[in-house]
């Protein structure tokens, strides 16, 4: 997080005193309650201060009088001041809002005094808020530092300058954020006139978020028409574009945002999700070209380099689709020509899944496609070593174990997946879907070598099973199985009767 570098002055405010005539008429106890409240200010008691010069206004002479009203306003800020860290943001903008009613009621009486006193006191509080919260957001105390800057918009409402900063620091909230408070400085920047795009950003976000999409809409018009060369919003606007789904204009904006960008991150962020767009529209020869471009900026990027095998990859099973929508008599004759014509396409797409893979080797949606594009060239044993690697790093994934089966069924390999579906089964001793997997490999495994040597071994695994859940219909199932297998005819009967009771 960069440092904040802002400081403001405190300014010196020369206080003038005004001579009023006595009025004859004014009441002994008006005098006696403002001069109890300046002993009560020398003492520091700020509450009582306040509470005895309110009650010297019950005289129209002191409520006429100027400088009544500035010590007012002074015996709030000292309180305001004094809870400068507080956390209880009512109490503290409650003092605020005093100290504005009171040296706005001093401007009215004498419009001469804003230039000398009410100005330079209305800077002093705000000087001294905003401040603390540059000096919190440098401690990275961010919920502070938006107090700060809260309280010092609210000492001096018309400064802008605090008013952007409470957008910052209540944004960088991230969940925290009041959303609130945003709109209330949002619209409060609007409405004092100020000619930035900040404020339009933070309400066409809310609208967008509340899908009030109309109103962000003329929110997002406003600001273009305010900045039009702003590059958060042009981005916004096809955010916008997507959002309504107005596909064909968010290409036309993407496409002038990427033949204009001069750097080189921002080229890229615009032509990957070009590639994007025009894939959704269905112009392929442009979607390729874009992720080509996007990859030649950045060939390393993960995002552009498995985007661009997703896009081949796709393509391939567009036309796969094809053949495997055909009925058997069809696909004797049309299916192989068909087969080759998607075959180069989930070619180009492995050497980008293969690339992208390091990046995340554990995902099972990289795995299974490049075990498919694999499978349709005829070599799926080079999905297994792949498999078996991401089965190592998390071997509690279901998703990643049935991947492997899949990957050395394909291959004929099954073998290399016994270790693995065991292991589970150990791990899961009355797991009935672990358990079946687990007979599912034996199988295959004595049908690719032609013995039946292997489903034996699982016998153990499921009796086990049985004696800890003997009510598991799926269990028995398997067990039921593995006795036939072995010609166990009189216990797979029994287990047959004990299944159907249970079904029943």
């Amino acid at each position: 997080m960069k440092k904040l570098v802002l400081s403001l002055a405190v300014a010196f405010v020369a206080t003038a005193s005004f001579a009023q005539k006595e009025d004859k008429e004014v009441a002994k106890k008006a005098k006696e309650d403002y001069k109890a409240a300046e002993a009560a200010f020398k003492a520091k008691d700020y509450k009582t201060a306040i509470a005895k010069v309110d009650e010297s206004f019950a005289s129209e002479k002191y409520k006429a009088d100027v400088k009544a009203w500035l010590f007012r306003a002074d015996a709030f800020a000292e309180m305001a001041v004094a809870d400068t860290a507080s956390k209880d943001d009512k109490v503290v903008e409650g003092y605020l809002a005093e100290i504005n009613k009171s040296l706005n009621q001093a401007n009215e009486l004498d419009k001469k005094m804003a230039p000398v006193t009410i100005d330079p006191k209305r800077q002093n509080l705000y000087a001294r808020f905003f401040n603390y919260g540059v000096n919190r957001y440098n401690d990275n105390d961010i919920p502070m530092a938006a107090r700060g800057f809260r309280r010092a918009h609210f000492a001096k409402p018309t400064d802008s300058t605090a008013l952007i900063y409470s957008i910052y620091a209540e944004s960088a909230l991230d969940d925290e954020k009041d959303k609130t408070k945003l709109a209330y400085y949002a619209n409060e920047m609007i409405k004092q006139n100020y000619k930035v795009a900040t404020p339009y950003l933070v309400l066409f976000e809310q609208y967008m978020n509340e899908e009030k999409l109309d109103k962000a809409g003329e929110v997002l018009a406003q600001a273009r028409k305010i900045a039009p060369s702003d590059k958060n919003l042009a981005a916004q606007q096809i955010n916008y574009y997507i959002k309504t789904n107005r596909i064909a204009d968010a290409i036309v904006d993407m496409e002038k945002a990427a033949a204009s960008a001069t750097d080189s991150k921002e080229k890229f962020t615009y032509l990957l999700n070009l590639g994007i767009l025009q894939e959704q529209a269905k112009d392929m020869d442009k979607a390729e070209k874009a992720y080509k471009e996007a990859v030649a900026l950045e060939p390393n990027n993960d995002d552009a380099v498995y985007s661009l095998g997703a896009f081949y990859y796709n393509k391939g099973v567009s036309i796969k689709k094809e053949a495997d929508n055909m009925q058997l008599e069809e696909y004797k004759v049309k299916g192989e020509a068909v087969l080759a014509k998607a075959k180069p396409f989930f070619a180009q797409s492995l050497p980008f899944f293969l690339k992208s893979l390091p990046n995340k080797p554990t995902s099972i949606e990289r795995l299974n496609a490049i075990l498919s594009a694999y499978t349709v060239l005829g070599e799926p044993e080079k999905a297994v070593p792949l498999f078996i690697t991401a089965v190592k790093a998390e071997s509690s994934n279901p998703d990643l174990l049935q991947g492997l089966v899949q990957a050395c069924d394909r291959s004929g390999k099954m073998a290399e997946a016994e270790p693995f579906v065991r292991t589970n089964v150990a791990k899961n001793p009355t797991n009935a879907e672990a358990l079946s997997q687990l007979l599912y490999v034996y199988q295959k495994m004595d049908k690719e070598a032609n013995v039946r040597t292997n489903v034996p071994k699982a016998r153990q695994f499921f009796e086990a099973a049985r004696k800890e859940d003997p009510n598991n219909v799926e269990i028995l199932e398997g067990l039921s199985t593995i006795y036939y297998t072995l010609n166990m005819k009189k216990e797979a009967d029994e287990l047959e009767k004990q299944i159907t009771k249970l079904k029943k």
